[in-house]
C-alpha cells in the first residue's frame, strides 16, 4: 500500500508540474493562440457586461441576424474579462453545439469556471455531465456535489435532480425521505415533472416518513460558498467511505470520526494534515479515484 501511495503522490506532483510548464507551450506550438492570449486580461466588469450583452443579442437575434458563432465569440470575450455568465454560455455552447461542434470536455471546462464562481445554472449542468459521464470519467459523487450546490441556491431543476439522486442513491447514500423533501421543494416551484415523481415516491412511504420529508422541505436552505457547504462535506464523506476510510455516517457533519478519517487520508496522500476540507484534499480525493492523463 505504501508504494502505491508514494507513486500516487509522485503522479500528482508530475501532473501539477506538467500543467504549469507544458500546457502554454503546447498551445503555442500548436498555433492555438499567441502568447498574449494565453494570459487573461485583468477583470473588467464594464467590458465583460458589454461583451456578454452583445453575445446575447446574437443568440436571440435582437436587432441583428441570429448567429450562434458570433454569439460564442462575444461570450468568450466576456469570459476573458471575468464574466461568470459568459463562461456559462461558452460552456453551454459546447454542451449543445450552438455555434461550435459539441465537445463535452470543453463544456466541463467552461462550466467549471462558472460553477466555481457560484453560478447555480452552471453547477447544475456541470453536475449532469459528471453524473452522465459526458466529457470525461463518470463520477456520480462529484456530480451530486455540484447539483446539490445548485439545489441549495434554489435552482428548481437541480432540486429535482438532487431529489432523484438521494432517492436512488446516485453519488449519495440512498435516503428516500431526503429525496422526497427535495422533490417537494422542486414541486413547490411548479417544476412540471416534479409533481408526478413526488407522488410516486411518496406512495411507497409511510405517514411518518412523508411528514418528515414535508418538515425537511420547509426548512431554510443556507448556502455557503467555497468549501464550507453541505454538498461538499457529503462528497468528502462519500469518497472517504469508497476509499476504505471510516468517516462515520455520510451526513455532512464533520464530527470526530470524519476529522480522524480526513487526517488519515491526508497523511496517506502526502498533503498537509489538518482534518479539514481544503482544495488539496478535494483534488487528492478525486485524483485517487481516477487515473487521468497528465494534461487533462
Amino acid at each position: 500500500m505504501e508504494w502505491l501511495q508514494a507513486n500516487l503522490r509522485s503522479v500528482a506532483a508530475l501532473r501539477a508540474g506538467y500543467r504549469a510548464l507544458l500546457l502554454p507551450l503546447v498551445l503555442l506550438i500548436a498555433g492555438c493562440a499567441p502568447v498574449s492570449q494565453l494570459v487573461a486580461p485583468p477583470p473588467d466588469a464594464a467590458k465583460a457586461e458589454a461583451a456578454y450583452q452583445e453575445g446575447a443579442r446574437y443568440s436571440v437575434g435582437a436587432g441583428v441576424e441570429q448567429d450562434y458563432g458570433l454569439a460564442l465569440k462575444h461570450y468568450r470575450e466576456a469570459a476573458r474579462y471575468g464574466s461568470v455568465p459568459g463562461s456559462y454560455m461558452v460552456g453551454m455552447s459546447f454542451y449543445t453545439g450552438r455555434g461550435v461542434q459539441v465537445d463535452y470536455a470543453e463544456a466541463r471546462r467552461w462550466l467549471l469556471k462558472a460553477a466555481e464562481g457560484g453560478y447555480a445554472r452552471a453547477q447544475y449542468q456541470l453536475g449532469k455531465l459528471y453524473l452522465d459521464g459526458l466529457g470525461g470519467a463518470k463520477d456520480a459523487a462529484w456530480g451530486a456535489r455540484w447539483i446539490g450546490m445548485a439545489a441549495y441556491q434554489g435552482h428548481a431543476r437541480a432540486q429535482f435532480a438532487y431529489g432523484i439522486a438521494w432517492s436512488q442513491g446516485l453519488g449519495l447514500p440512498q435516503d428516500t425521505v431526503r429525496g422526497l423533501s427535495w422533490l417537494i421543494r422542486a414541486d413547490n416551484q411548479k417544476l412540471a415533472e416534479a409533481a408526478e415523481v413526488r407522488r410516486s415516491l411518496a406512495k411507497g412511504m409511510n405517514a411518518a416518513q412523508r411528514a418528515q420529508a414535508q418538515a425537511e422541505a420547509r426548512k431554510s436552505l443556507p448556502y455557503n460558498e467555497g468549501l464550507n457547504n453541505l454538498p461538499t462535506r457529503l462528497f468528502v464523506q462519500q469518497r472517504l467511505t469508497e476509499k476504505g476510510y471510516n468517516p462515520g455516517a455520510v451526513d455532512g457533519l464533520l464530527g470526530t470520526k470524519t476529522g480522524a478519517a480526513l487526517m488519515q487520508f491526508q497523511g496517506d496522500a502526502g498533503i498537509a494534515v489538518s482534518g479539514e476540507v481544503d482544495e488539496a484534499t478535494l483534488n487528492q480525493l478525486r485524483d485517487l479515484y481516477f487515473w487521468q492523463p497528465l494534461l487533462n
